[in-house]
């Protein structure tokens, strides 16, 4: 097995997968049962592609021909969708601190800077561009 690509995002991933199995193309996925907005497939190395060194040149005239040469895009809409979902856990968990802090038992002040270490704990599924190790002929023609 060798190396065809080394995929930051889950859902990329798994549309390389399918096509590259509905073309025939024996495909094994690292680190693919993780969840995608857990940092463990970022410690695994992301999800990496490996395809038989036999079919190694066919795999990578497909991808060449989809995703090697596109343009990444970050997502603007994910990055807006985390940050509404940041400032709603934000002002939920100040808002409960709030009111235990109205309440006669002691609060001690730490209590307060608690809503902003709830806020490191929110899972985002993370973005970036793949890495691909095509074939020398894809990249003569690239």
């Amino acid at each position: 097995m060798v190396p065809l690509a080394i995929i930051v995002s889950r859902s990329e991933t798994l549309v390389m997968v399918s096509m590259l199995q509905a073309a025939g193309i024996i495909v094994d996925v690292g680190a693919l049962n993780h969840a995608s907005v857990s940092v463990n497939s970022i410690a695994l190395g992301h999800y990496r592609l490996m395809v038989p060194d036999w079919q190694h040149d066919d795999a990578s005239h497909i991808v060449a021909a989809t995703f090697a040469n596109a343009d990444y895009c970050f997502s603007e809409g994910l990055q807006t969708a985390v940050i509404r979902l940041l400032l709603v856990k934000f002002f939920a968990d100040f808002g409960v601190i709030l009111l235990m802090a109205l309440t006669p038992i002691p609060l001690a002040m730490w209590h307060f800077g608690l809503p902003f270490l709830f806020l490191l704990g929110t899972p985002v599924p993370p973005q970036g561009r793949g890495d691909y190790f095509l074939s020398a002929l894809d990249m003569q023609s690239a």
